[in-house]
């Protein structure tokens, strides 16, 4: 155990905090006009059920956050597949196998079962954890504050951190070097030897039993290894002392955007914060100004011969003594004012809404509008995120299926490490290609589709039916393995099939031919027992 000393996490915390406050202060505008409980101005450690929002004006921040969100989600982690699938090298399994002196067909059969099988392993995992909805939550802090860190905690999963509560440091190149987290503990949870030292050091103890502190948490990398250690009030707790494979993060701080020199990224609504802005002002007058329209008040001429008082006691369908000259309802006017800020804020809705990849946006304004017009516009605004997909590739998706196979190899100790196998390959796939069963299905659809409208043509051609239909789905991102026959099944296939038209041709002829020399021997039959009756 150790005592305070000058260089604390703390210390570290609050001085990287400088770097980190613009970062922060941008987000937080941002979450105002989409989602404010996501980042509220006060960075204190409040039950977010006593705090109170200012709400916009608008809904359509809220609703593209949450629209992207999902869709950033279930590409990151697809629900009921993987987003990975493990590989081994053909050349050397089919060369290790000749040295062996065993077949390697076998050995493919039962090497990728193996691999499959880690794979279900893997997946069952993630599954258990509920990671899926701590990504959910963390892929809005990204769209609106462009950052988040991420920890997966052993036998509990995944754990996310919003800006507000990490510090992190990068090199030029975008290497993490440094996160420190903070958090409230209460003093009941602390371990015995840190609850007397905080006594000891603490000049008021008075309803110490009631209190919290900050929990600080900082992730080190060194020239060999990850370092993770934490602190309460400058006092190290040596019992949550830990190391990690240089090549496994214990953390992962997510970035939205890229930016070689920074250690944080900018997020998506910062890019487009101004149409916000001025959705969420053209909102508010459109909105106070419909509501005072909405009021009905009548006007009544103090010289006329009207009376208020006859008027209000008037029942419906009822008659009263007045002249309409003396009544008239108060107007504002302001029609035509209203119309231009209305107009101009359903062009800037209209606009957002294609950013935010909403399904009003890939909708034609029309009486008929195709399947394949919607779905080839709903392409087009997915692959806008392609660049986003990509950062999520490099800082998610492979730090975070590293951490997930590190951790389950303490579990299952004879679990081979095949992320650090050369002649085993990954491939992890992004965007709308991950999610799953479905975009298979659709590849699939395309492929036969087309292969359906050109096969006939290429026959004719002369040109190889499976070269042109491998190529084809190369180009879609489709594995056809074991589509096409194997020409030596075809031929015999072809050769079972001219034996089957050649008895069924022949099958009429040999039923007559029976036929014929059943009759013949029933005869014969027949004029034997006459013969024999004659006798």
């Amino acid at each position: 155990m150790q005592g305070t000393n000058t260089q604390t996490l703390q210390h570290r915390y609050n001085k990287l905090k400088t770097e980190r406050e613009p970062f922060l202060q941008r987000a937080k505008e941002a979450a105002k006009l989409t989602i404010p409980s996501l980042l509220p101005d006060e960075d204190c450690f409040i039950d977010s059920g006593a705090r109170s929002f200012e709400q916009p004006h608008q809904s359509i921040g809220a609703d593209g956050v949450n629209n992207l969100s999902s869709k950033l989600s279930l590409t990151m982690l697809p629900p009921n597949d993987t987003f990975y699938k493990f590989d081994v090298d053909k050349v050397k399994l089919k060369a290790a196998a000749e040295i062996n002196g065993s077949d390697p067909a076998q050995l493919d059969e039962e090497v990728t079962k193996g691999l499959t099988n880690i794979e279900q392993i893997l997946k069952n995992t993630i599954e258990e954890h509920g990671d899926r909805v701590v990504v959910g939550e963390a892929t809005k802090h990204l769209i609106v504050a462009g950052n988040v860190l991420l920890i997966d905690i052993k036998g509990q999963g995944l754990k996310f951190y919003p800006l507000s509560r990490y510090v992190c440091k990068r090199d030029y190149i975008g290497n993490v070097l440094e996160v420190i987290t903070v958090e409230s503990i209460a003093f009941k949870v602390l371990p015995d030897e840190i609850k007397e030292l905080i006594i000891k050091n603490s000049n008021n103890t008075e309803d110490i039993e009631d209190k919290s502190f900050n929990l600080y948490t900082g992730f080190i990398r060194t020239t060999r290894n990850w370092k993770v250690y934490q602190e309460v009030e400058g006092i190290k707790i040596e019992a949550n002392q830990g190391t990690y494979p240089l090549y496994t993060s214990p953390c992962i701080p997510l970035r939205f955007t890229r930016i070689d020199g920074e250690s944080y990224g900018r997020g998506f609504i910062e890019d487009y914060y101004g149409d916000l802005k001025t959705l969420d002002c053209l909102s508010q007058c459109v909105n106070e100004a419909s509501l005072a329209a909405a009021k009905s008040i009548f006007l009544v001429n103090p010289t006329g011969v009207t009376k208020i008082k006859t008027l209000a006691r008037t029942k419906n369908c009822q008659f009263a003594v007045g002249r309409l000259e003396d009544v008239a309802a108060l107007q504002s006017g302001k029609y035509n004012d209203l119309q231009v800020a209305s107009e101009r804020a359903n062009v800037i809705e209209k606009r957002l809404s294609r950013l935010f990849l909403l399904a009003s946006a890939v909708t034609r304004d029309a009486e008929r509008v195709t399947a394949e017009e919607i779905r080839f516009l709903k392409s087009q605004l997915e692959e806008a995120l392609g660049n986003v997909y990509s950062i999520l590739l490099q800082e998610f998706q492979k730090p975070y299926l590293s951490l997930k196979f590190f951790h389950l190899r303490k579990d299952i100790r004879r679990m081979p490490n095949i992320l650090n196998d050369k002649n085993v390959s990954i491939t992890i796939t992004t965007g709308v290609q991950a999610l799953g069963r479905t975009a298979e299905i659709q590849k699939m659809d395309i492929w036969i589709g087309a292969m359906s409208q050109v096969a006939p043509l290429i026959s004719a051609l002369g040109m190889d039916v499976q070269t042109i239909g491998d190529r084809y789905a190369q180009g879609i991102g489709l594995n056809i393995d074991g589509f096409f026959i194997d020409k030596q099944e075809l031929q015999k296939q072809a050769q079972d099939q001219q034996g089957y038209d050649l008895v069924k041709q022949s099958a009429p002829q040999l039923i007559n031919q029976m036929g014929k020399l059943a009759d013949t021997q029933q005869k014969q039959n027949f004029e034997q027992a006459t013969n024999k009756e004659q006798i």
